[in-house]
C-alpha cells in the first residue's frame, strides 16, 4: 500500500491518495475496504470504467465510443460504414447475407433492392481499410470471389462491382486487351431502356486491331457470336481487367 501527498502551489495540502496494489488473493481484503468506503461516503472514489473492445490484428474498435484505431490513428466512416463493419467483425467467418446485413444495420425488413446500397458502403469501408493496411491480416469478401480470377455472376452489375471493388476496373475509352470483359450499358435496347449506368450485357474481348475492338458475346440475338466496336464507343461502360 502507498500514500501519495497532493498539493498545490503555494504548500497547500489538498488531501491524500491512497494506492493499493492487490492480488487476486486478497479478496478478502478488497471487499474489507470497499465495505469500509461504503460507511464514509464523503470519501471520493475513483474508478476506471471497462469499455467494451473488438480487436482485429492492427486494429481496435470502442464500442461504446464508435470509434475504430489502427496503431493509435483514428480511422474515419460513417456510421452505416461502422455499423456494417462491426457487424462483420462480430461474425468473422460467416456468410451474411445482403438481407441480414440490411435488417441489422438498417433495423428493417429488405425489399430485395438494396444490394446497391449495401455494396456502396463495403466498397467505401474497403478502401478506407486498405488505404491503412495494403497488407492486412483480415479481408472483407464476397462469396463470389471463390470464382478466382474471372467471377462467377448472374447479373452484370455485380460482375462490375466485383472487378471495381479490387481495382481491376477499366472506363469505357479504355483500349483493353484480349481477354479483358467487356460491360455494356446499352440504349433503349430491347427491355433494357435507356442508359442509366448500370451494364446489362456482358462479353470478352478477343482482339484490338486499327481501333476496333472485337469481341465474343453469348445472348447475341439468341446466339453466341463475334462483334465489333469502336474503342471508346458510347455503349461500353467499361472493362474488368483480369490479373490471369
Amino acid at each position: 500500500m502507498a500514500y501519495l501527498n497532493i498539493c498545490i502551489k503555494g504548500g497547500d495540502n489538498i488531501g491524500r491518495i491512497i494506492i493499493l496494489e492487490l492480488t487476486e488473493h486478497d479478496s478478502s481484503a478488497f471487499e474489507d475496504i470497499l465495505s469500509f468506503l461504503s460507511r464514509h461516503p464523503d470519501l471520493k472514489k475513483w474508478e476506471l470504467r471497462d469499455e467494451p473492445v473488438l480487436s482485429l490484428p492492427g486494429l481496435e474498435i470502442n464500442l461504446a465510443r464508435r470509434k475504430i484505431k489502427s496503431d493509435e490513428h483514428e480511422i474515419s466512416l460513417t456510421a452505416k460504414e461502422y455499423d456494417i463493419f462491426c457487424l462483420l467483425v462480430a461474425n468473422k467467418n460467416r456468410v451474411l447475407t445482403y438481407d441480414q446485413i440490411y435488417e441489422k444495420v438498417w433495423g428493417d425488413f429488405s425489399s430485395g433492392s438494396e444490394r446497391e446500397t449495401i455494396g456502396f458502403h463495403v466498397r467505401n469501408l474497403r478502401k478506407k481499410l486498405f488505404d491503412i493496411d495494403q497488407e492486412p491480416a483480415y479481408q472483407i469478401e464476397s462469396i463470389r470471389d471463390v470464382a478466382g480470377v474471372i467471377p462467377k455472376f448472374a447479373g452484370c452489375v455485380w460482375g462490375v462491382e466485383w472487378f471495381r471493388d479490387r481495382g481491376l476496373w477499366q472506363e469505357g475509352s479504355y483500349e483493353p486487351r484480349p481477354g479483358d470483359i467487356i460491360f455494356f450499358d446499352w440504349d433503349n435496347k430491347g427491355s433494357s431502356g435507356p442508359q442509366d449506368g448500370e451494364s446489362d450485357h456482358v462479353g470478352i474481348v478477343e482482339k484490338v486491331e486499327n481501333g476496333t475492338v472485337y469481341t465474343v458475346e453469348g445472348n447475341s440475338g439468341d446466339s453466341c457470336r463475334e462483334n465489333h466496336y469502336a474503342i471508346g464507343y458510347y455503349e461500353i461502360l467499361g472493362y474488368g481487367v483480369p490479373q490471369y
